[in-house]
């Protein structure tokens, strides 16, 4: 999805002057964002709540992500954990997205070649992918947890990491291992007061598909065998570009198929930044029925039935 970012806001929240760092939820801050598209009329927005005297990184500033566009990092001030002396380096978590056909594609993959993100959690009422990696290089470790998730159009990305030096390298008796759960605990209550908010629903079904100039939804087109056509889909409500259409026979010998030289699958001559465009051809007699699951649970499944014949 094309979109323009029209506010970033930081809301503290009042709270009694203590001379200590402290995590209480009642002392934090509050980081919120908000995007608007301006070809759809649709917002998004997340927020999360993080302690005051983290420090706050924004845009390119905010290194550490891992897909699309880094937006915000939050991280832990560099006199943390200073005592005992540790081989902690530092902590933080980074908001990213990316809108991007290789962010969508690769949204579920892990970093690490040929994995996927496999496991899911819920937070706040959405299901995030996850997995963890760790980057090892000139003796720094970088231990990272990836949350991420598909919606409105794009890939939502929160990563945890904490970086170590590696504690071979430090002289005997001058360090210990840092016991990474105690900066762990604090990413993950951040984690857990984000929510993500989206007005998918503001604009109806039937103005998304019109929107990408898509075939109607439940109606039955007659075709000629051999026709080329394009099928148009929102982004946000159909994301899995490559998997979207499943075609079936219904009756006699009719098939549909994806043809390529009009662009790669989503990507044809058609495409927007908000719709799916898939040059198609039909072939034989019969019924071809094409399914396309959504994604939002407010959003009907896709369907339209062809019936191909030789003749008219």
């Amino acid at each position: 999805m094309s979109a323009t970012k029209t506010k970033q806001v930081i809301t503290s929240i009042d709270t009694a002057c203590t001379p200590e760092i402290s995590y209480a939820p009642n002392e934090w801050k509050t980081w919120e964002d908000n995007y608007y598209s301006k070809s759809t009329g649709e917002n998004f927005s997340y927020k999360l709540r993080y302690p005051r005297d983290f420090d706050v990184l924004r845009g390119d500033s905010a290194s550490g992500g891992l897909i699309g566009n880094p937006a915000v990092q939050l991280a832990f001030p560099e006199d943390a954990f200073q005592t005992p002396k540790t081989n902690y380096g530092e902590a933080y978590l980074v908001i990213s997205m990316g809108t991007d056909k290789s962010s969508l594609d690769g949204c579920y993959k892990s970093p690490q070649p040929g994995k996927e993100l496999s496991d899911t959690q819920v937070i706040n009422g959405i299901t995030f992918h996850t997995g963890t990696i760790r980057d090892l290089g000139a003796g720094s470790i970088y231990d990272s947890k990836i949350y991420r998730v598909l919606v409105d159009g794009r890939c939502f990305e929160v990563t945890q990491t904490i970086h170590t030096g590696n504690i071979a390298n430090y002289p005997a008796g001058t360090a210990t291992e840092f016991d990474q759960s105690k900066a762990m605990s604090i990413l993950n209550q951040i984690l857990e007061t984000l929510t993500i908010a989206t007005s998918t629903n503001a604009v109806s079904f039937e103005q998304k598909l019109a929107a990408c100039n898509a075939i109607p939804h439940n109606s039955t087109q007659k075709i000629l065998e051999t026709t080329r056509l394009f099928i148009n889909l929102p982004k946000d409500i159909y994301p899995d570009e490559e998997h979207n259409l499943k075609f079936s026979t219904v009756s006699g010998n009719a098939t549909a198929g994806r043809l390529g030289n009009c662009g790669s699958p989503g990507t044809g001559c058609q495409s927007t930044p908000e719709c799916w465009s898939y040059y198609c051809q039909f072939d034989g007699n019969g019924e071809v029925d094409l399914n396309v699951k959504s994604a939002i649970k407010d959003m009907p499944d896709y369907f339209v039935r062809f019936i191909v014949s030789s003749t008219q």
